[in-house]
């Protein structure tokens, strides 16, 4: 109850889960990913897709990282010792508790942030650990899925999957298996 409300607003715009009414089929098409996705592709025909997908995210997301992600933000002693008691009974963060997807998220806001900022694409958004990134600078593309790569193995000692894909949007595409 008073956790939720303060990492939802950390989220950046581009995420799409994690977030009530946000999500691949929202039936409000400004929070449906999948219809973000085709009007970028509209609007960017000639344009580059980035594909990124972490491997195995969350069963390797080790709960000191999201811990210490979480106490940027959490600054109450009693609460910090409350996530800390519930996230350190796991050497990973657990798939399904309350909480996991938002924190999971919240972890990953950097990244997305740091790309936003840095690469300033057409369209970039999130969906879990998935990320697509479309502009029409195909030297972009390839520069922000390199740097999504050596920031995930860096930062958070996880790896991005070896099928990541940069194509011509005109080719078409599948991004979470849709």
């Amino acid at each position: 109850i008073v956790l939720t409300p303060k990492l939802v607003r950390l989220r950046p715009r581009t995420c799409y889960s994690g977030i009530t009414g946000r999500s691949l089929f929202s039936n409000d098409k400004t929070f449906c990913m999948i219809n973000q996705i085709r009007t970028a592709c509209i609007k960017h025909p000639d344009g580059w897709a980035g594909l990124t997908d972490i491997h195995h995210f969350y069963d390797t997301l080790q709960s000191e990282v999201v811990l210490g992600v979480a106490f940027k933000t959490v600054v109450c002693r009693f609460t910090r010792w409350l996530l800390s008691d519930i996230l350190l009974t796991h050497p990973t963060l657990t798939i399904g508790g309350t909480l996991s997807q938002l924190l999971a998220m919240l972890v990953l806001a950097d990244l997305d942030n740091e790309i936003c900022k840095r690469f300033k694409p057409q369209f970039y958004g999130s969906f879990g650990d998935n990320r697509i990134i479309i502009d029409d600078d195909k030297q972009k593309v390839v520069s922000a899925v390199h740097f999504s790569i050596s920031y995930v193995e860096g930062r958070y000692a996880l790896s991005i999957k070896d099928d990541w894909q940069i194509m011509p949007v005109r080719y078409g595409f599948r991004y979470c298996k849709y």
